[in-house]
């Protein structure tokens, strides 16, 4: 199959990481974007540690541009509205990747799209940030991916992990993706609510131990509730967390923490909305969750 053309969604840190591996190693890769938006990405391009990088962009409404992967990294908010631009660019044979956080993209998107290949997916150990066009990193993590449904098979998993050798983008296919998803969905449930509310960078949530104990309490309701949903994780996973924070660079910041500094709107449904949700339908307490996302909702709205 190969992959030759590539269509990102999403020009944040990961659209923008995995975008320069992509164009550094030939592929040709474009962004998903019209208007002021298009001009501005092409006329700025990005600078990822201090590598500057020129970017083509394709409208949603290009009907020539073919891509064979389509890499999803859009707010959680943005979801439904992308999904309406990509439906036309996907082929029964294109792979659709989502890095975006939470645990229920890729259902989302097979919902409305019935055709293309879907992957599962989480990227852990990142610590990108970005300011404006500019993406500076210190630890670039690893993507892990698997099946999603019966869409895909052996070789398209081979075929994918083939791209990311080819474009040195460091990635693992685990036996149980689900799992680790949910380990992902621990970690930002936790770590990007409270560092979100207290405007706090990795420094403070790797020596601050009321940050860290907050953060704690949050991640071990979202142990709870994914017990309740079949998968297993447990309080030893707080230990291979904290291994994970420790290693970022201290002044790097969590998403949800750039994005309410930004005045943009956050992923907060997708985190303790989803939580609350899902605690309802299980009947496990999460009044921790409830508290962080009535304060998000909060600073939203100041």
């Amino acid at each position: 199959m190969g992959f030759d053309n590539i269509l990102i969604s999403g020009a944040g840190a990961l659209g923008a990481l995995y975008g320069h591996k992509f164009l550094s190693a030939g592929k040709n890769t474009r962004f998903l974007a019209a208007g002021k938006r298009k001009t501005k990405l092409e006329q700025n391009g990005f600078t990822v540690n201090g590598k500057h990088f020129e970017l083509k962009c394709t409208a949603p409404d290009d009907i020539i541009f073919k891509p064979d992967l389509i890499l999803i990294a859009v707010k959680y908010h943005n979801l439904p509205d992308l999904i309406r631009e990509i439906k036309h660019f996907v082929s029964r044979e294109t792979v659709i990747i989502s890095v975006m956080n939470g645990i229920d993209s890729e259902e989302i998107i097979r919902k409305s799209i019935n055709t293309g290949k879907i992957l599962s997916s989480t990227a852990l150990g990142m610590d990108a940030v970005r300011e404006d066009n500019v993406i500076n990193y210190t630890k670039e993590g690893k993507l892990f991916f698997n099946h999603f449904d019966s869409s895909t098979t052996e070789r398209d998993i081979e075929e994918v992990r083939i791209l990311f050798e080819e474009c040195g983008i460091a990635h693992e296919i685990p036996a149980d993706i689900r799992y680790l998803m949910w380990f992902k969905f621990m970690i930002n449930t936790g770590i990007n609510q409270v560092s979100s509310i207290l405007n706090a960078n990795y420094r403070v949530m790797q020596t601050n131990p009321y940050a860290r104990e907050v953060m704690d309490k949050t991640m071990l309701e979202v142990i709870a509730v994914a017990n309740a949903e079949g998968v297993n994780l447990s309080e030893e996973d707080l230990i291979k967390w904290y291994k994970v924070l420790d290693s970022l660079g201290g002044e790097g910041k969590t998403s949800m923490c750039q994005d309410i500094e930004a005045g943009r709107k956050s992923e907060v449904e997708m985190l303790s909305g989803k939580m609350i949700e899902l605690g309802q339908k299980h009947n496990v307490d999460v009044t921790i969750n409830r508290v962080l996302y009535n304060l998000i909702k909060a600073k939203e709205n100041i």
